[in-house]
Parts: structure tokens; C-alpha cells; sequence
């Protein structure tokens, strides 16, 4: 008997992609076997933030940072659909898709999120049907996490998907701790640092070549660093 195709289902803004969301797709894919793991950068975020780059120079550089994996695939499912990019439809084409592609091979959709979306799945569109539509949600913590937090993780969405009137399967991703975020990434271009070992070398060179992120004034109350240091 064939095993199940798992195919990991990593979304998100990737405002840039950097080294740590590497980090956690390659975890996910060792830890939990998977086939092939999906990146998608969104086209249009529901919440529209600030400073977020065009959709396809964000593509450009999660094609450029996951380049070389056999096991990722960056998608363009979220850019070249029109709206707003709702994870629900997401997975409902990507059911459809693969159900399509692999035909009466089973498999199953692992949606990736970040520990802080734990608590606010619920206020996503549609929260229910994602349950529904993802066999199995995989949460990559942001710093080290003990078995008491994985516990309260497990809790809130069992019961939350139980609430809607399905079960759903939950595994926390294990790899190394690390601070860097797309954030301060962009903040640390702002005010003139270098960000050459927090991205891969062929997203740093995208971004030095095309000026990504760079301010015209590297103020430091324009480029909202607070005095942070690092």
C-alpha cells in the first residue's frame, strides 16, 4: 500500500522570506515525512498592512530562497487568484487540484501557522471549513516551547474544531529557536544594516539589487526601529 502524500501548506506574506521560514519548512518536512511542501506568498492579505512589497517581487524572492530544495514548490495560487487571499479558498483549490493531479491517491493537506495564530484562527474566514479542509495543522513555535504550551495549543484547537463538529490532527514543528522575523529585516534595510546572514544569498542579492525596503531618509523614527539593537 502507497502512504498517504503529505503536502505541507506554508502560507503567509513572506514580506520578505527569510532564513527562519526556511528553517521551519525544512523541519516540517523531516518531522512529519512530507512529500512536497508548498510556499505561498499572498496576492492580497484580508488585513492589508503597510510596507508590504508587490506580490510578484515577493515571489520572485521565495522562488529565489527555496530554489534548490526538491522537496518545496513555490505556488502561485494566492498571486494569480483575484481578492483577497483567504486561506479557506486556498485549500479548497488545493483539494481540488491534487485530488485532480493524483487521482485515487490518498493524501492530505498540512496547514502550516505560527504559534500566534493558535488563539486567532477562530476570527479567520470561514475558521470552520479550514478544519474541515486540512487533515492536519502543523504550528511552528517561535521560540523554544515546553509540553505545558504544547498541551494548551493541542486544547485550543480540538476544541475549537470540535465546536464546528469535526476532529483535527495537530503537531507542533521542532527546530531551532530563532528571533528573525521579516520585521526586522526590512527595519534593519531601513536604516542602512546589512541583512546578508539572515536571508539566503539569493534573496540578499535580490534585495541589494532592486533596493527592496531602502528609505530614501534612514531615519530612526521612520524606519521604526525603537532603539532596538541587535
Amino acid at each position: 500500500m502507497k502512504r498517504i502524500y503529505e503536502i505541507g501548506v506554508m502560507g503567509g506574506t513572506f514580506n520578505p522570506i527569510h532564513d527562519k521560514h526556511l528553517i521551519v519548512a525544512q523541519a516540517a518536512v523531516d518531522q512529519f515525512s512530507l512529500s512536497e511542501l508548498l510556499i505561498i506568498p499572498n496576492g492580497t492579505p484580508p488585513h492589508k498592512k503597510s510596507g508590504v512589497l508587490d506580490a510578484e517581487s515577493r515571489f520572485e524572492m521565495a522562488v529565489a530562497g527555496a530554489a534548490g530544495n526538491p522537496r518545496f514548490t513555490v505556488s502561485r495560487v494566492e498571486i494569480d487568484r483575484e481578492g483577497p487571499s483567504y486561506t479557506v479558498d486556498t485549500l479548497r483549490l488545493l483539494r481540488a487540484q491534487y485530488a485532480k493531479e493524483l487521482g485515487l491517491r490518498r493524501f492530505r493537506l498540512n496547514l502550516i501557522i505560527g504559534e500566534d495564530n493558535v488563539s486567532q484562527i477562530h476570527s479567520w474566514h470561514e475558521d470552520g471549513e479550514i478544519f474541515k479542509l486540512a487533515g492536519r495543522i502543523l504550528i511552528a513555535p517561535r521560540y523554544t516551547v515546553d509540553p505545558e504550551r504544547e498541551r494548551q495549543w493541542l486544547s485550543v484547537l480540538q476544541t475549537h474544531a470540535a465546536e464546528h463538529g469535526c476532529t483535527i490532527e495537530v503537531g507542533v514543528i521542532d527546530c531551532p529557536t530563532s528571533s528573525v522575523s521579516s520585521t526586522a529585516i526590512r527595519e534593519w534595510i531601513c536604516a542602512g544594516r546589512s541583512v546578508r546572514y539572515l536571508v539566503p544569498p539569493a534573496v540578499y542579492e535580490i534585495l541589494e539589487r532592486k533596493g527592496h525596503y531602502k528609505q530614501r531618509t534612514r531615519s530612526r523614527k521612520r524606519c521604526n526601529l525603537k532603539g532596538r539593537r541587535g
